[in-house]
């Protein structure tokens, strides 16, 4: 049991009024400190005290997760003076929210929010349920009666402690709410890599009811379009039109300028000149790569020539974050985010997507296109939270080469499939694409726009203007405005006039694949590399980088992967220049001074010279065949094929269909594979 209710002909019935929201605003008030929640933080709340299930949506930093800690705040007050509501909905002693979070970074960041506030908030994941081992506590135990905002990864939900959680009494009848903190992710992760996220819908059923209904949930996030999104989200937790409250305000933040740029090197590649000019910034930036190995080369890449400038403190100018690193290094590299105000690049994956909150980062940096525009407005919505200490935040889409071409094939095969010739109108923007494709029509549309901020306000129906907030804090600082011109890099907005070529300071090198094709030396005679002769290379020079690493001390050189003693593009550089390479030096120059390369350079040339070798006996072999006679088929060879058809013909007529051709005794043949 999770609320008592009133008789309903008490004067206060319900909390959705006027006088309700007084009530709220009174009691947030008397805290200390006091709080003043935005207008619609006072909504939500009354319609979660009511008993209504509630989605959100608005931008990041616009409140949602204080939404959870207010409402927490007003029901411990309502449970411990029930008078304050005479006729509405009562709560049971020591009440508690159940908190379904995404990461680790998101449930210690609700966590530490939610304790400034006066809350007890009990975290439980793989890293805290670990470390309990070690003290010897037992956090299921602790849950039971400790915490008013219970916060589990969605792992949890079907684990046996958990279960054997809701079998314990003290802890059922004291639940009051379920809250999901960036619900879009039952559709975005539930569907891929985290197929946890599904269980959330059946915990609904395995809750406390009230009144023959589940307890009341809560739904946050900044990104939930119109489509599978949303329909995923009511289909998971049972919800259904008219019996929910939906706030819908914009995620759109204003004061971001978004730039679109294609990217000069690739996914695989390891080195990203385009990215030089993150480290003459002077605030903070944030770098999102798909991968870990992406993350790591982009990092290995700027600490390289971090070192060649001169830049001090590179271990704390640079920093990883991503599930492979220790719980430690992480949580360290988040404090140093959130909380440094000096210079520093950290290097992401999806797992800082959600969960940061960074007053002073200025830049998001998204290297390579996302499938799904959810994906980008999630990583670049965090920057510039603080718009005294950040001027101008900018995020940034490095989109590939190809990303273009992808988009429109998306777009025409989703408007050829629904008879559509013109723009998508915001309701369509979710339809499945072709099963071809891997880019979601919204990312599809997102990179074709003229203007972007324009396409996702259409993808989010986003509305024109929010309605105005009448809480001190929006009168004093108000939310950053739609500008008059939009200041994003599309075509008809203010597009960047960037060089062809990004200019950066070049160290000896540095040149490597860089060259136009202009200024690429002419191959000399008998000199040219056929594809064969390519693939030779390759795997020899591979099979050499792999002897480096085995053979490598471990305590030097363990933390590095095989390609860091020789990446792929120097080893395509050694064979592009096989027949220039005659000394140690030439190939010093084609490799950075601090490699760890660097000392085998002498068996590197002997094992070049060797391929060259190689490579002269293929090119001789292809000369002797080449000018060796060709002999025309006699006539008895002629005669003996053509039995040979005649025979084939005779014994499988189903499956073999001959037809005359021109020129005498000529046959074409036509073999239909049966299925058997």
């Amino acid at each position: 049991m999770s609320l008592i209710l009133n008789p309903p002909n008490s004067p206060f019935t319900s909390y959705s009024t006027p006088a309700g929201h007084s009530l709220i605003k009174k009691i947030l008030s008397e805290h200390d400190p006091p709080i003043i929640p935005h207008d619609y933080q006072t909504e939500g709340i009354c319609k979660a005290l009511d008993g209504t299930d509630l989605l959100a949506t608005m931008a990041t930093g616009a409140g949602k997760t204080g939404l959870f800690s207010f409402l927490m705040l007003v029901v411990n007050a309502l449970s411990q003076d029930p008078g304050l509501a005479p006729g509405a909905a009562k709560f049971p002693k020591n009440p508690c929210m159940l908190s379904i979070s995404p990461t680790k970074a998101l449930e210690e960041d609700m966590a530490q929010k939610m304790h400034k506030f006066g809350l007890r908030p009990l975290v439980i994941n793989a890293d805290t349920a670990a470390q309990a081992r070690e003290d010897k506590r037992d956090l299921w135990k602790i849950a039971q009666s400790f915490p008013d905002v219970l916060i589990l990864s969605p792992e949890e939900l079907s684990s046996r402690q958990f279960g054997h959680l809701l079998d314990e009494k003290v802890f059922f009848d004291r639940l009051c709410f379920l809250g999901i903190d960036e619900i879009h992710l039952l559709h975005w992760w539930g569907n891929s890599f985290r197929e946890a996220f599904k269980q959330i819908g059946l915990l609904r059923a395995r809750l406390p009811t009230r009144g023959g209904k589940p307890i009341t949930l809560l739904g946050i996030t900044a990104t939930l379009r119109v489509g599978p999104t949303l329909n995923a989200i009511y289909k998971n937790l049972g919800l259904k039109a008219g019996q929910f409250h939906l706030i819908r305000r914009s995620n759109m933040r204003h004061d971001i300028q978004i730039i679109f740029r294609e990217m000069k090197s690739g996914l695989g590649s390891t080195s990203f000149p385009e990215l030089d000019w993150v480290l003459e910034e002077k605030e903070q930036t944030v770098i999102f790569c798909k991968t870990i190995s992406l993350g790591f080369r982009v990092s290995v890449y700027l600490w390289l020539r971090s070192k060649r400038l001169g830049l001090a403190n590179l271990d704390k100018r640079i920093r990883l974050y991503n599930s492979l690193n220790w719980n430690s290094f992480n949580k360290e590299t988040m404090e140093f985010l959130n909380n440094n105000t000096h210079v520093s690049i950290t290097i992401a994956t999806d797992v800082l997507s959600v969960g940061w909150d960074s007053q002073y980062t200025r830049n998001a940096i998204v290297f390579g296109e996302p499938a799904d525009v959810d994906e980008f407005v999630q990583k670049i919505g965090r920057i510039g939270r603080n718009r005294r200490l950040v001027q101008n935040p900018r995020a940034f889409l490095y989109y590939t080469r190809s990303a273009l071409q992808t988009a429109q094939r998306v777009f025409d095969n989703y408007t050829l499939s629904n008879g559509v010739d013109q723009v998508l109108p915001s309701h369509l923007a979710n339809a499945p694409n072709s099963a071809i494709e891997t880019m979601d029509i919204s990312m599809a549309r997102l990179l074709l726009a003229e203007c972007r901020p324009r396409e996702l306000d259409l993808l989010y129906n986003n509305p024109v203007e929010d309605e105005e907030c009448t809480c001190h804090l929006c009168r004093n600082n108000p939310p950053a405005r739609r500008p008059e011109k939009c200041t994003c890099n599309g075509p008809n907005c203010q597009p960047e006039t960037l060089p062809t070529d990004f200019q950066f300071v070049m160290f000896e090198g540095d040149n490597l694949g860089s060259q136009t094709s202009a200024q690429k030396t002419r191959t000399r005679r008998g000199e040219a590399i056929t594809k064969d002769m390519r693939t030779l290379g390759m795997q020899v020079l591979q099979e050499f980088r792999q002897e480096l690493f085995m053979q490598a001390d471990d305590e030097a050189y363990g933390f590095l992967p095989p390609q860091a003693f020789l990446p792929n593009d120097i080893i395509q550089a050694l064979v592009d220049k096989i027949y220039s390479i005659r000394t140690v030096d030439d190939i010093t120059s084609l490799i950075s001074p601090d490699s760890p390369l660097k000392p085998h350079t002498p068996a590197l040339l002997e094992r070049c010279l060797q391929l060259r070798t190689e490579f002269d006996k293929q090119r001789d072999e292809m000369k002797a065949k080449k000018s060796a006679p060709t002999s025309e088929p006699t006539h008895d060879e002629q005669s003996s094929e053509l039995a040979h058809v005649s025979d084939l013909e005779r014994d499988n007529p189903e499956e073999i269909e001959v037809s005359q051709t021109s020129g005498p005794g000529l046959k074409k043949l036509k073999i239909n594979f049966s299925s058997e």
